[in-house]
């Protein structure tokens, strides 16, 4: 897979994450299957916000996968589907810096899975289909990360 690199204008001599990614997280982001995006509104002040893409369904969503896709400083958008995205699966998404969307499609996680995303601290955009937590746990995360949008599907 070829990974195309995204030109972003910047002033000479600022430097941003994507300016510095590694040989090994461009062997990982391949791996994933990861497409470069540049994310409008992405950033918390609006602006673009450059970096990756992963999206993990049925069988290729594992905690090893999560974490690997978690190891790439400029992940911006991660979507997991499917009976596997699971509390362990989530945790492995504590702290990362820079993701700004994220999606969860399934009823596999707890109220606790969802607030191990607290440490999310650039998540703008959070939708969640399928799930079976409250909505206290919902609000709980919506003050945690008061910058974050949070839409909820419930399972049915």
């Amino acid at each position: 897979m070829h990974i195309q690199e995204v030109v972003v204008a910047r002033p000479s001599g600022d430097r941003g994450l994507q300016d510095e990614i590694t040989e090994a997280e461009k062997a990982t982001a391949a791996s994933l299957e990861a497409v470069d995006i540049n994310l409008g509104g992405g950033s918390l002040d609006g602006s673009f916000k450059p970096g990756f893409s992963v999206q993990l369904a049925g069988e290729s969503v594992t905690a090893e996968a999560v974490t690997r896709a978690a190891q790439l400083r400029t992940l911006v958008c991660l979507s997991l589907e499917g009976p596997r995205v699971t509390d362990d699966v989530l945790s492995g998404l504590s702290g990362h810096t820079y993701l700004a969307s994220l999606t969860l499609k399934s009823g596999a996680f707890s109220e606790a899975g969802l607030l191990s995303l607290r440490g999310c601290s650039s998540l703008k955009w959070l939708s969640i289909k399928g799930t079976h937590v409250s909505q206290k746990a919902v609000g709980e995360l919506e003050t945690l990360l008061p910058q974050c949008e949070i839409t909820v599907e419930t399972a049915k």
